[in-house]
């Protein structure tokens, strides 16, 4: 079950015949805010979020609504904020993918976080390493540890499992 939060019809229109006509995948609601959505009562097995909605509201805030239920979050943006692909990265986002992707790659993207994998592109690591803060974090010995499994595509179950932590 598939959630779209986007403030523009069109695009939920077009994502819904995108999902719909995959086999396994429904939307299951729709709305142009977070929480309109959440207002619906459906638990989503994903949710594609706009990144810059009318409503002024962060994306840090509106991935953390979703993954405090264990709601993954898959960014669907235009990809012109780097700072705000940043911000969702911080926040839990579990991938990015642009409007003007082919649909092949939407559904690859969403497939990957619904097997629990992260949907990485080239926009959301040329956002990351644009970031001045991330570069001159000092890192300990640990974090390096869950960065780097990160980097290899693990996914927070995966990693926290496999050094023996919490997914927080």
């Amino acid at each position: 079950k598939i959630g779209i939060v986007d403030d523009h019809p069109a695009n939920i229109l077009a994502l819904t015949n995108i999902i719909n006509i995959q086999r396994g995948l429904f939307v299951a609601g729709t709305a142009a805010t977070v929480p309109e959505l959440l207002q619906l009562g459906i638990h989503y097995d994903l949710v594609l979020l706009d990144l810059s909605l009318s409503d002024n509201s962060r994306p840090a805030n509106n991935i953390r609504k979703f993954t405090s239920q264990r709601i993954p979050v898959l960014i669907y943006t235009c990809g012109d904020q780097p700072h705000l692909i940043r911000e969702s990265a911080r926040a839990g986002a579990m991938g990015i993918v642009r409007k003007a992707e082919q649909p092949q790659k939407i559904l690859a993207a969403i497939v990957s976080i619904l097997r629990g994998e992260v949907a990485a592109t080239i926009d959301w690591a040329s956002a990351i390493e644009d970031d001045n803060e991330f570069i001159s974090a000092a890192l300990t010995d640990r974090e390096m540890e869950v960065l780097a499994l990160y980097a290899s595509g693990e996914t927070a179950e995966r990693v926290a499992r496999h050094l023996y932590i919490s997914r927080e």
